[in-house]
């Protein structure tokens, strides 16, 4: 009876979701990897996020198999909802090139150039040998080639994807006009300038307050910012909970030679 081993298990994580959530991300062998998987003396488990191979404990076999005593592994990542595209780092404003990570045999550990996958880890859509043609109309989430010498055992790898952030542009219409509101963070990190009156495409006008800084995109963002109006007393609040934007909205805002993705989000108090 052949007895297995874990071999090398790798870990996709993306920002947007958090650590302990497995993102939609399905990996996809490409045909040379199937065969290998098909192999008796190995055994591949493939799920959102994950990989995990096993291989015999005897590693004779993989041994006169291997080429240079290298046993390589290719997929690609593919996202199981378009979203994800809009909603990950360096990928929402990239045209024609793809990610590519190549793990050499030794490697552990992160296989991204940074902390999160990016620009580092972009190669020209037509990177030489390693896309098929199928890939220029279908780009993958990412190319993952991975070489192992086949006595590696245990290997552990990790793959971390990183949310776009965004500058949030609230547009509150209605309410009294002689109301002086504003936005609050409870949490006191980020403020929101006051741009003054805007009028929309629909003829409406509004007041509209853009955030000091990016905010970075989650699947389950903190309600903490709420519209509060200036009075004798104080500051009252008027909506404890403001909304967020949706996944992937957003526009490319330029100010001179700098560019910010923007998302506009709109509060109707009539």
């Amino acid at each position: 009876m052949t007895v297995f081993a874990p071999f090398f298990r790798l870990d996709v994580t993306h920002d947007y979701y958090g650590p302990a959530v497995r993102p939609p991300i399905a990996l996809e062998p490409d045909r040379a990897t199937a065969r290998l998987a098909a192999r008796g003396d190995l055994r591949l488990r493939i799920g959102d996020g994950l990989l995990e191979v096993f291989a015999s404990e005897d590693r004779t076999a993989l041994g006169l198999i291997a080429e240079a005593d290298e046993l390589v592994f290719t997929f690609r990542l593919r996202a199981r909802t378009p979203a994800l595209h809009g909603i990950t780092e360096g990928l929402a404003d990239s045209r024609g090139a793809v990610v590519v990570i190549e793990a050499a045999p030794g490697t552990a550990g992160a296989l991204q150039s940074g902390e999160t996958v990016g620009a580092a880890d972009m190669r020209p859509l037509a990177a030489e040998g390693l896309l098929d043609p199928a890939d220029l109309l279908r780009p993958p989430l990412a190319l993952l080639r991975i070489v192992m010498a086949p006595e590696a055992r245990d290997v552990r790898l990790s793959l971390r994807f990183g949310a776009v952030e965004a500058l949030w542009l609230y547009h509150v219409l209605g309410g009294a006009a002689e109301a002086r509101i504003g936005i609050r963070d409870r949490k006191d990190e980020i403020g929101f300038d006051a741009l003054g009156e805007r009028v929309m495409s629909n003829g409406a006008r509004a007041l509209s307050f853009r955030s000091s800084a990016p905010i970075a995109a989650r699947a389950r963002p903190e309600s903490r910012f709420e519209l509060v109006s200036e009075g004798p007393f104080g500051p009252r609040v008027v909506l404890p909970a403001l909304p967020c934007p949706a996944p992937g909205s957003g526009r490319i805002e330029k100010a001179g030679d700098a560019r910010h993705l923007v998302s506009d989000i709109y509060v109707n108090l009539l």
